[in-house]
């Protein structure tokens, strides 16, 4: 269950990057590798698909980076579950999120 929401989260930048899990064209070429130290430093709207017309409140663009970012911890036990990941998103899309 565990590989799924790792997995999830990969899903997740790549909807919100537009980019690939893995492309060799890019530095580094792993999206976990680019995306999450970016999270982390609070700088998550750089992985926002430039060719996406951005809303007017990209915060909740940016709290599904962080859900992403969850997702993506390497232990499993810091990692949430699906149906707590669910739950970030229903909220997301109650505070103005559309996809």
């Amino acid at each position: 269950m565990k590989d799924d929401i790792y997995n999830f989260g990969i899903a997740l930048l790549e909807i919100l990057s537009g980019r690939k899990a893995f492309d060799r064209d890019c530095t580094p070429p792993s999206i976990v590798d680019w995306a999450v130290p970016l999270i982390r430093k609070g700088k998550a709207a750089v992985l926002i698909d430039r060719y996406v017309a951005l809303p007017r409140n990209v915060e909740p663009l940016l709290k599904l980076a962080d859900v992403a970012e969850l997702a993506l911890r390497e232990n499993p036990g810091d990692q949430p579950t699906m149906s707590d990941v669910a739950t970030s998103l229903e909220q997301l899309v109650k505070d103005g999120l559309i996809l």
